[in-house]
């Protein structure tokens, strides 16, 4: 299954460098579900300002918009890193690194 991102939280200045409203900060996670095993990674991503003074409004922008920034934000090996940790976590729930026996 392919993973899944979505915006947990945004925080924003309601005076920015740019207007009114102007978010700073996502809160994210990334999920996948590998044969019945879900596992989801929590993360944020501090956005800066738009050089070009352009930007959008934090009562107008979408969850897609704040997905597409955070992501070029991060660049496609930060990307795929979060990924592969999502990865990483199922893979140790199918097969535990370490196992233990109870004696009674």
């Amino acid at each position: 299954m392919a993973k899944v991102w979505k915006v947990q939280k945004v925080e924003y200045k309601t005076t920015g460098t740019n207007g009114v409203n102007e978010i700073d900060h996502v809160e994210f996670t990334v999920s996948d579900t590998v044969d019945g095993i879900t596992k989801t990674r929590y993360e944020h991503q501090r956005l800066n300002p738009h050089a070009s003074g352009s930007f959008t409004k934090m009562e107008d922008v979408t969850e897609e918009q704040l997905l597409t920034w955070i992501k070029a934000t991060m660049g496609d090996e930060r990307v795929a890193y979060h990924e592969k940790k999502v990865d990483e976590d199922i893979a140790a729930e199918k097969t535990p690194p370490r196992g233990e026996k109870v004696f009674s």
